[in-house]
């Protein structure tokens, strides 16, 4: 997923308050800071991501109520696109802060094993 300007601007006020986080996480934020990034920027994207996806599962949803179908359907979400690593307009990746892709390849818009991976 890329969120659009126009969702990631929804977030635009958001400041991330570290002590609402597990220490696995200011781990991961200090290490976007050394890395340069900035942590509440990567939060509002984590976000826009996160809104993008609820609102297409949403017209999956309608969709099959219009349809009539929503009651003997089953909706699955199995894949996990890993965490981002597309190239910002500066030329460096994006920083993520709330993903890591662990030792697989790739990540989010790829098609290497760390872009696509069944969750289970």
């Amino acid at each position: 997923m890329n969120p659009t300007e126009a969702l990631v601007k929804r977030w635009s006020g958001l400041k991330v308050k570290e002590s609402d986080f597990p220490p696995q996480m200011m781990a991961k934020f200090a290490d976007v800071r050394k890395a340069g990034g900035d942590v509440d920027d990567g939060m509002r994207r984590y976000l826009a991501d996160i809104e993008s996806l609820d609102d297409a599962v949403g017209r999956i949803l309608k969709r099959l109520d219009q349809l009539g179908l929503r009651e003997n359907t089953i909706v699955v979400f199995n894949s996990d696109q890993g965490a981002d690593m597309t190239k910002a307009g500066g030329g460096g990746l994006r920083f993520n802060q709330m993903g890591s892709n662990g030792p697989q390849r790739g990540g989010k818009h790829t098609n290497w094993e760390g872009g696509l991976d069944v969750p289970w």
